[in-house]
């Protein structure tokens, strides 16, 4: 790939990327940047949701690996809807974080307040995918 993220000049070449490793690897792919992807089989999820500040403070990317494990425990018979809703679930946290912050500490906070309280119905109002099989 041309990038080790997924951006609007490299989605199409990063979707074939991630359905093949997804396939070879019999697993659910999750690739992140100013688009995100999750990826199974044949089927692709691309997440417009997030913040360019999640990029810009240390653990945001742990604590999104423990989002995914925490969705997909509780829904292992759905991988990838468990995983994409996981990943949407942290961009949309990324964006209410940016609305209320006054910078990379505050936007810290602001996301890990904002993950204790996200709803359905919040996420529902905001997310903002494409799906792509």
């Amino acid at each position: 790939a041309s990038s080790d993220c997924v951006t609007r000049e490299n989605l199409q070449e990063m979707i074939e990327l991630a359905k093949s490793a997804a396939k070879k690897a019999k697993c659910v792919i999750v690739i992140t940047g100013e688009i995100d992807l999750v990826a199974y089989e044949d089927r692709a999820c691309i997440i417009y949701n997030g913040s360019p500040m999640m990029a810009r403070i240390t653990g945001s990317g742990c604590m999104l690996d423990g989002v995914i494990a925490s969705f997909v425990a509780s829904n292992q018979e759905n991988l990838w809807e468990a995983a994409s809703l996981a990943v949407i679930s942290m961009g949309i946290c990324g964006e209410i974080a940016q609305q209320k912050c006054s910078g990379t500490g505050s936007f810290r906070m602001h996301l890990m307040d904002a993950m204790s309280t996200l709803t359905i119905e919040e996420i529902e109002r905001k997310l903002n995918i494409e799906s792509k099989i």
